[in-house]
């Protein structure tokens, strides 16, 4: 196992864990949200006024921003246990692929189901729930429900994706009471995302194995 320090997961959560935290304690999360936070509205084509990250870039940059220490610490927890293991698969350039692309159909999810929404996503749920998604599918195991092995493993894929869904839709109005508050389509994007990478990932790195 490579040492801590030099892990891309480490590195990704000791950024995050700096620049959300400094947000926190000089009580700038609200103009840090709206600097470098993903606004659905500005991909649909709104001229903000104010001065902000390029916005294909708030994609990334609205991960490393978040609301209060709470939030942060259930974030980077999960990172740090799915990214131990997944890393040691993917190494540290699939990680920070992976991690990378789930934020980014994370925040494309959130953009579907609120084109128009100003109110800025921030936090890194959708690239780690990329992270835990790569790991249940790399470490579950289809049932023979049927015959074909094939249609066994996309049934699993099925029953992962709807439960996922479902506790995500749940914990969404469970948080905010109506499910606004929370990005639950980034939560279900980013897990989805995560699933996908993860095997193409796997073979891209023992290409020449």
């Amino acid at each position: 196992m490579l040492p801590v320090t030099r892990t891309a997961w480490f590195r990704i959560g000791a950024g995050t864990v700096l620049l959300s935290a400094l947000a926190i304690v000089t009580g700038m999360v609200v103009d840090a949200a709206i600097f470098a936070g993903f606004i659905p509205a500005r991909l649909s084509g709104l001229d903000v006024q104010f001065i902000a990250v390029p916005t294909l870039l708030t994609t990334l940059t609205s991960t490393l921003v978040h609301g209060d220490f709470t939030h942060l610490s259930f974030n980077m927890l999960f990172l740090a246990l799915t990214g131990r293991i997944i890393e040691q698969v993917l190494g540290r350039w699939g990680v920070a692929t992976l991690y990378i692309f789930s934020a980014y159909v994370a925040a494309i999810a959130q953009w579907l189901v609120g084109q128009n929404d100003v109110a800025p996503m921030i936090g890194a749920s959708g690239a780690v729930s990329g992270m835990i998604g790569a790991l249940v599918i790399a470490y579950s195991t289809p049932r023979s429900v049927l015959v074909s092995r094939a249609a066994n493993r996309w049934l699993n894929i099925v029953w992962i994706i709807a439960t996922w869904t479902v506790l995500q839709w749940a914990m969404g109005f469970a948080m905010g009471l109506d499910g606004t508050n929370v990005a639950v389509a980034a939560h279900i994007g980013g897990f989805v995302a995560g699933m996908a990478a993860f095997w193409p990932l796997v073979k891209w790195k023992y290409r020449r194995a």
